[in-house]
């Protein structure tokens, strides 16, 4: 199962991303 959050700041309109993935092949081919 994978998790994925997206966030902006409202300051700086910049983003952050963030994966969670119990199989590590499957976190490999996530947005870093």
């Amino acid at each position: 199962m994978t998790f994925s959050i997206v966030a902006r700041c409202r300051r700086t309109g910049m983003f952050g991303v963030a994966v969670s993935s119990s199989s590590p092949a499957v976190a490999a081919r996530c947005a870093y």
